[in-house]
C-alpha cells in the first residue's frame, strides 16, 4: 500500500524485541521517576510493517511521557491472537477534554489544556495515517486528570 510516498514493507519480526527497543529509545524523554511497563501476551513473531509500527509506538510512548507527571507509570500492553495485534498505551497524565477528543487525529490540533506543553499537533495525525496504512484501527479513551489510553488494532499480513 502507498500513501503520499509511504510504502508498506512487510516483514516478520519479534514484537517483544520491537517494544523493548522503542522503550529504550524513548527513555531519554522520561521525567524523574517515570516508568514504562510492557506487558506482551501471546506476541512472538508478527507480520506487519516494522518501521510504521515502530513510529506509531514511539509517538504514543513519547506522548504518554510528555503528558504525564514525574513518577507516573506508562503501561504498554500488547496482545496477539488469531492474526490480530492489539496494542494499548496508557498514561496517568493530564487527560484530554471530552470536547477536544473528536479532533485529536486532525492536523495541527492540540487540546486546550496543553498549551503550556511543547508540541505541534501532528503526532496523533501521523499515527492515524500509519495505522490506516496498516489497515488497522485506532481509538482513544481519556478523562481529565486521570489519563489517556490509546488502543491500536492491526491485522497481521498473511
Amino acid at each position: 500500500m502507498n500513501e503520499g510516498g509511504i510504502q508498506c514493507q512487510y516483514s516478520i519480526f519479534s514484537l517483544h524485541e520491537l517494544l523493548e527497543s522503542v522503550k529504550e529509545e524513548v527513555e531519554v524523554s522520561k521525567k524523574k521517576g517515570q516508568q514504562i511497563v510492557i506487558n506482551d501476551v501471546g506476541c512472538t513473531d508478527i507480520a506487519t510493517d516494522k518501521k510504521l509500527l515502530r513510529n506509531v509506538l514511539i509517538n504514543l510512548m513519547n506522548n504518554a511521557l510528555k503528558y504525564s507527571s514525574e513518577g507516573q507509570v506508562i503501561w504498554v500492553n500488547a496482545h496477539c491472537n488469531n492474526g490480530i495485534i492489539k496494542l494499548s498505551v496508557k498514561d496517568e497524565g493530564v487527560g484530554i477534554p471530552e470536547e477536544d477528543q473528536p479532533h485529536l487525529f486532525s492536523t495541527f490540533f492540540r487540546g486546550k489544556n496543553v498549551s503550556n506543553i511543547q508540541g505541534t499537533g501532528l503526532g496523533l495525525h501521523i499515527v492515524k495515517r500509519y495505522v490506516d496504512l496498516l489497515n488497522g484501527q485506532i481509538k482513544l479513551e481519556s478523562k481529565l486528570e486521570v489519563g489517556t489510553t490509546v488502543h491500536v488494532i492491526i491485522p497481521e499480513i498473511k
